[in-house]
């Protein structure tokens, strides 16, 4: 008997297999209070890493307790001292491998190596800590977190670890990868880490991704910083060497002559040591960033961090000037020593290479948050929310409005004014458990080296009178400052939020490079005694166009009246709108339904039309049953239907 089954899906279901936010699903791996209502056979129930001692079985010690990282003797100092690892600060199990099975049964098959990872929801920050099990003379080891080559999405996760922060409509840079370098002692009782700064991505729930976290033996090292930070990340030569700084640095390309990285620091007092350094060869022992470093130093130790406001601390801007990226505080109670990535503000060359050998961990895990996670228990995330804090959902983007001028040194010369010309839109984690409380906006830019008339010429021409009144750091590279705006309110960021340049005419390069540096001042909503947290982030500019007249529907630039609406959280549809788009999907390696073929794995007959499909598909299926599942997924091995259908004569 003949029956014909007529299924329409429209392309949607291809392209986007959710059409909602991604909101927090309330889970928690406190070894105290594990809550995992969407897979509760993978609860956090048998593991406390608090503890100073953990069951292990693998074949490196079999049968045996190993000592903790936070609390092991001559091992990750940093670590020790702080305790950095509570719940209560944020911290979540991602993964973890000690032999055991999720119901705490001895595995059949004894694992090899030893791992667990952490992450804290309030800083974003994933902690990666990798137990020895070989006996092999190595003093460094490459840690290396990226996709899955088989995940046909790559999120934004990633976007934070060369330096400087992307919009999610930024262009993608194809496989990322986050990469340290760590120290390495050989010895099995020994652990290392890396740490790295995730970015937030309010499409991840939307999407299946997956990842890889890989290290690798150094077998030879030398990598060089050149500039205004001088030294050496690694110095190995056949295994054998030191690793300088313990390796705390985030890179991409050694091959790079202007890549920036990030540096992780064991604490604050680190910190503030190395940037004042910095600080006092670029301005000067005695001037305000300097200064102002000095303060920043106590107040990220001291409980009440920001509660006031950014109003409250002017010092602030000065205090972060060097840096691109920070992120700090969110303690329930001070800590004496923190862990916090940053990045410095230097184009700093780096030169050198890293040959790595003896592939040692290879860990791969479904990305926490993303689409149908739970249907794979074997890679399931213990902490399956979406990673990450805050991003923007846009570019900020200018219109170049100019006229002509006589001023200046040069006898003909235009000046451009930049105008904002649509809202930045911003996404906060609702797994974060943090609410942006206020921030603050400037404009950065970098001058760049024209040729008018044969002759070099540093563009633009005037930044002090124009309002970059403030340097900030120096590029290792170029030498010359970036410069920058005084801060304002985001509430005071409004259409006619201006900043302006004058050039000769028709110079031959010389547009300086622009950025958005924010001041994120977040609060913890369910604790309200704990720590604010604090983020920096340095954000591209786009501009857009040359117009000459004023654009028109502007209101009156005023920074003290806040007219605002400039600065906004998108809302969920602003979210599940650009989640959907072409812009999101072309970004991030989608395998859309219109390049996709159908195969049919199905013994009976189905006839699927067009194939390769278009806006829909037709399936028509002989079924030989009353009753009949239809089960169709894509080439990415996401479901998009699963139905049970009654057939009748």
């Amino acid at each position: 008997m003949k029956k014909n089954l007529l299924v329409f899906i429209l392309f949607l279901s291809f392209a986007k297999q959710s059409s909602s936010q991604c909101l927090a699903k309330g889970i928690t791996t406190n070894p105290s209070a594990p809550v995992n209502n969407e897979l509760p056979s993978n609860k956090n129930l048998y593991f406390d890493w608090t503890q100073q001692f953990y069951n292990n079985n693998s074949t490196c010690q079999p049968n045996a307790q190993v000592e903790s990282p936070f609390y092991k003797i001559d091992n990750l100092e940093a670590l020790r001292t702080s305790k950095d690892m509570l719940p209560v600060d944020g911290w979540e199990l991602i993964r973890r491998e000690f032999g055991y099975t999720d119901a705490n049964i001895l595995k059949p098959d004894v694992p090899q190596h030893t791992y667990f990872i952490l992450y804290n929801k309030f800083t974003g920050v994933l902690r990666i800590l990798l137990k020895v099990c070989r006996g092999i003379d190595y003093n460094g080891a490459k840690i290396t977190l990226k996709f899955d080559a088989s995940s046909s999405w790559q999120t934004a996760l990633l976007s934070l670890t060369d330096g400087i922060a992307k919009p999610l409509a930024t262009t993608h840079v194809a496989n990322p990868a986050a990469q340290s370098v760590s120290v390495y002692i050989n010895d099995d009782t020994k652990w290392f880490y890396a740490d790295f700064p995730m970015a937030y991505d309010a499409c991840t729930c939307q999407y299946a991704s997956k990842l890889n976290i890989v290290s690798n033996l150094i077998a030879s090292s030398t990598i060089d910083l050149q500039g205004s930070i001088t030294g050496k990340i690694t110095s190995i030569t056949n295994g054998v060497g030191t690793v300088a700084n313990d390796g705390k640095y985030s890179f991409k390309d050694f091959a790079s002559s202007t890549e920036k990285f990030s540096k992780t620091y064991d604490n604050v007092d680190k910190m503030i040591t190395e940037s004042k350094n910095i600080t006092n060869a670029l301005f000067g022992s005695s001037s305000s960033q300097s200064t102002a470093l000095t303060t920043f130093q106590t107040a990220l130790k001291a409980n009440d961090f920001l509660k006031a406001g950014l109003a409250a601390v002017p010092w602030l801007k000065a205090a972060v000037s060097l840096f691109d990226i920070f992120i700090g505080g969110g303690k329930a109670s001070p800590q004496p020593v923190q862990i916090m990535p940053l990045a410095v503000n230097l184009a700093v060359k780096l030169s050198g290479s890293i040959s790595t050998s003896n592939q040692y961990h290879a860990i791969s895990f479904t990305t926490p948050g993303s689409l149908n996670a739970q249907n794979d228990p074997a890679v399931y995330p213990f902490y399956n929310e979406v990673l990450g804090v805050f991003n923007l959902l846009n570019v900020p983007t200018f219109i170049d409005n100019w006229s002509f001028t006589q001023s200046g040194p040069f006898p003909s010369a235009y000046k451009h004014t930049y105008y904002l010309k649509e809202p930045i839109r911003y996404v906060v984690n609702p797994a974060s458990g943090l609410v942006l409380q206020d921030a603050q906006i400037a404009y950065e830019a970098i001058p760049q080296v024209a040729t008018i008339t044969g002759e070099p010429v540093t563009l633009p021409l005037n930044f002090a009178s124009n309002g970059f009144t403030f340097p900030e750091s120096k590029d290792a590279v170029t030498g010359h400052y970036t410069y920058r705006t005084e801060y304002i309110n985001t509430s005071c960021l409004g259409n006619d939020h201006r900043f302006y340049f004058a050039f000769p005419a028709n110079p031959t390069g010389g547009v300086p490079k622009m950025y958005i540096k924010l001041l994120l001042n977040f609060k913890k909503v369910n604790d309200p005694n704990g720590q604010n947290v604090l983020q920096v982030l340095t954000f591209p500019i786009l501009i857009e166009g040359h117009l000459s007249g004023t654009p028109a529907g502007l209101v009156a630039f005023n920074p003290a009246a806040c007219v605002g609406g400039m600065f906004v959280q998108a809302n969920t549809a602003d979210i599940n709108t650009f989640c959907s788009s072409t812009t999101y999907k072309a970004n991030r390696g989608s395998r859309v339904a219109t390049k996709d073929s159908i195969v049919n794995n199905n013994s009976e007959s189905i006839t699927i039309f067009p194939n390769p499909v278009n806006d829909k598909i037709n399936v028509t299926m002989n079924s030989h049953e009353t009753i009949k599942n239809v089960l169709l997924v894509n080439l990415s091995g996401q479901t998009l239907l699963s139905k049970k259908y009654s057939f009748q004569s």
